[in-house]
């Protein structure tokens, strides 16, 4: 089969600024755009980065030639940081990035909103009728829901990634989440009525094997596009946890010493990992009710949501494995994250 040759007609253009609100399906067609004129990458390369059919991409680079988006000046550059952007997907491999510019009131809810604002219209715009969509938990995941534009026209799936806790804070817990995101989309919901953790693998496995459990868990690997945040595990007891593993009651404060130890910095839904990018934590991984690491990465849209600079280093270490193909964070985190170098050993 002959190979997707790449455009040799290359000639600069470049957009212009977008209007003050920026509609959410202007977003793909900049980052398309990018793609095709930056990068010339071929219409049937965009389309397999980013999981959309080839004509999509061609009636994305139409439209926004007819619309005037394209003209003399990227339009995003008033509150994106394409260059932090293109940085950090060249470093850790990402297929798609947008680093959201800082405030000028550096309000940390104003920072969550703008993120969860541009992370919500891309969640939106490269869905697809047919398409499963998995949700993780935590605070960056909630800023995405809560911002997801009503839609009707989408067949999907919503399944809950894993099980929630009693102890989670409300616009945290993964199955109000799920729920949420159902309800937006238009989409049907898989729940998953489970605690986060249990005491043994035994009782997991047999939790597994429950009817109503089993429907969900067997999605899984089904997950075409995931949505995750990411936490930075601290020790009990701090005042704003960083990760929803560090919400009193959700771990033991024996079991969260022993992540620490094991050199966890981050962690995306019950799963964490150290500096290095390697899964740490084996034995209370057995004892959890949520996707695998494996089915994880397995999925081939894993958008990683993140914000505030107390995420820099887990930022760094979560893109370190491999599993986010996709990112939305600031730009306070994403410089922090490029700053981060490894020890050699």
């Amino acid at each position: 089969m002959n190979q997707p040759r790449r455009r040799k007609d290359f000639s600069p253009v470049v957009l212009a600024p977008l209007r003050p609100s920026l509609e959410a399906k202007d977003l793909v067609a900049i980052q398309v755009c990018r793609l095709f004129y930056d990068d010339q990458l071929t219409k049937i390369e965009i389309a397999n980065r980013l999981g959309i059919s080839r004509f999509r991409v061609a009636r994305l680079i139409e439209q926004a030639r007819e619309s005037g988006l394209i003209q003399i000046e990227y339009g995003d550059r008033e509150f994106l940081h394409p260059d932090l952007a293109q940085a950090l997907s060249q470093r850790f491999g990402l297929r798609l990035c947008q680093v959201v510019r800082a405030p000028a009131s550096r309000d940390p809810a104003e920072v969550a909103m703008s993120v969860g604002h541009v992370a919500a219209a891309l969640v939106s715009d490269l869905l697809a009728r047919g398409d499963i969509v998995g949700l993780g938990w935590g605070r960056a995941v909630g800023a995405v829901v809560d911002q997801l534009p009503s839609r009707s026209d989408l067949d999907i799936d919503v399944v809950q990634l894993a099980g929630g806790s009693a102890r989670a804070a409300f616009g945290i817990d993964p199955s109000e989440l799920a729920h949420g995101a159902a309800a937006r989309l238009g989409g049907v919901l898989h729940a998953l009525h489970a605690p986060a953790f249990v005491e043994t693998r035994e009782i997991r496995d047999a939790l597994l094997r429950e009817l109503e459990i089993v429907e969900t868990v067997q999605l899984f690997d089904s997950v075409t596009l995931a949505v995750l945040g990411i936490g930075a595990p601290s020790p009990m007891g701090e005042d704003s946890p960083r990760s929803a593993l560090s919400i009193e009651g959700v771990l033991s404060p024996i079991a969260l010493e022993q992540l620490l130890e094991a050199g966890a910095v981050g962690d995306f839904i019950l799963h964490a990992f150290d500096d290095e990018g390697r899964f740490v934590g084996a034995e209370l991984e057995d004892r959890s009710v949520a996707i695998s690491v494996e089915q994880l990465q397995r999925v081939p849209r894993v958008l990683a949501v993140a914000y505030g600079a107390n995420k820099g280093r887990a930022l760094a270490a979560a893109l370190r494995t491999g599993v986010p193909t996709m990112l939305v964070t600031d730009e306070a985190a994403a410089s922090l994250a490029l700053a981060v170098r490894l020890e050699r050993r």
